[in-house]
């Protein structure tokens, strides 16, 4: 007999381990007061994706999936943030550390 259930906690441990550093660097970033369009564009321009940006911030802050897609809206994979304003108006809603 199999358990249809999905395992508890993270199932990409293996992206959680190739971010490990831009998560904690997410983590203490927030924290110390750090916009997090500031810290979108330094992850871009590292050359993270915008759905690995989101992976970042939703391990360093614990965020759902389906507020953090609401930061596509002021987003562009060329150019990074479009609407600084915007971006952390919102991230100021949803990215909460614990």
């Amino acid at each position: 007999m199999t358990n249809s259930q999905p395992p508890a906690g993270n199932q990409h441990p293996h992206l959680s381990k190739k971010f490990q550093t831009a998560i904690e660097h997410a983590r203490q970033a927030l924290a110390s007061g750090t916009a997090a369009s500031t810290l979108a564009n330094a992850l871009n321009q590292q050359g993270l994706g915008g759905m690995e940006i989101i992976f970042v911030f939703r391990e360093a802050t614990g965020a759902g999936l389906a507020d953090l897609k609401c930061f596509g809206q002021w987003w562009s994979e060329t150019t990074g943030v479009t609407d600084v304003a915007a971006f952390d108006a919102w991230a100021d809603e949803v990215l909460k550390l614990d």
